[in-house]
């Protein structure tokens, strides 16, 4: 303004806008059979809820409309609301029937139905958990309703074949039955050589993979009926390692 000595005078304020605080309570519509629901109205300086309560978070276990507002540091307020509709059921029943494995081997364990977290008895979160002993075994899930389910299974251990086995013939004719041949061997293996020698000493056959078997042939050319011999090196664990020899009669 002026003065009557003719000097001015002046002031200015500052107005800042600010935005209404944003709260998202982030729920479904779904609250779990016996369970209770947490809402959660997030970081700000105070809460009011429709019923009163003036906490941060808030407990539900019915079906209803739920709201709150709350007030930020300056002083502005924003508010969200969630219906809760529906009554979700609680997982359950998800794990296969009680089972078998044998001492020496693994044996994975799944549920049956995919959920959006696991916790095994054990600490393992994945949906698969792979086991050694024999024993109980308990998961919890959460599916996407947040409802929290827990089953169990038990696993025994079963006497089973161990060591090394071989059929004494063949009969390497392409009729789909018989036609190749290779050991069986029963356990966790560690380490395999495998080979077949024909009557005169030359070797005919060797493999360091369980998985692959003579097929009577030597360079493409399949050989003569007869005698041949087998000679095998392994080792499964908790055993020695193996030197195993035999015969075998190709037939055609």
């Amino acid at each position: 303004g002026s003065y009557a000595n003719g000097c001015n005078s002046y002031d200015t304020i500052n107005i800042l806008a600010k935005n209404n605080p944003v709260v998202n309570l982030n729920s479904t519509n779904t609250i779990c059979i016996g369970n209770t629901k947490l809402l959660d109205a997030g970081n700000f300086s105070s809460y009011l809820w429709e019923d009163g309560s003036i906490l941060r978070q808030r407990s539900i276990s019915s079906l209803g409309i739920y709201y709150v507002t709350v007030t930020d540091n300056f002083d502005c307020k924003g508010s969200d609301t969630v219906k809760i509709t529906t009554y979700g059921s609680t997982p359950s029943n998800f794990l296969p029937f009680d089972s078998t494995k044998c001492s020496y081997n693994n044996l994975t364990i799944s549920p049956i139905q995919n959920y959006t977290s696991y916790l095994w008895n054990t600490n393992v979160t994945t949906k698969d958990i792979s086991i050694q002993q024999s024993g109980l075994y308990w998961l919890q899930v959460k599916d996407i309703n947040d409802c929290i389910g827990k089953d169990s299974i038990n696993i025994y251990n079963k006497d089973c074949l161990r060591g090394l086995y071989t059929p004494n013939a063949f009969t390497p004719n392409n009729d789909n039955k018989n036609d190749i041949f290779k050991p069986q061997i029963f356990g966790n293996l560690l380490y395999y050589e495998f080979y077949v020698f024909d009557r005169y000493g030359k070797q005919v056959f060797y493999s360091k993979d369980i998985n692959k078997s003579w097929d009577g042939r030597y360079n493409g050319q399949l050989q003569k009926i007869g005698t041949y011999v087998w000679l095998c090196k392994y080792k499964i664990s908790g055993q020695n390692t193996n030197e195993e020899k035999g015969t075998v009669i190709l037939i055609r």
